[in-house]
């Protein structure tokens, strides 16, 4: 599989708020088996809002 992943770190959007928005770049072949030939570049963007007595940080 020829696949290139960057994960980048989780930055806390507010200090007075639990809310953390995360990125990644992802190169590589389709995440589907019906397209696994096709090539795909993505950029993916995600937001966490945690409870306050969880704590991964």
């Amino acid at each position: 599989m020829d696949c290139l992943l960057f994960p980048f770190a989780g930055y806390k959007i507010s200090e007075r708020f639990n809310q953390y928005i995360f990125s990644e770049f992802y190169s590589g072949t389709s995440d589907s088996l019906l397209d696994y030939k096709r090539k795909d570049v993505q950029l993916r963007v995600g937001i966490c809002i945690k409870p306050d007595f969880y704590s991964v940080f």
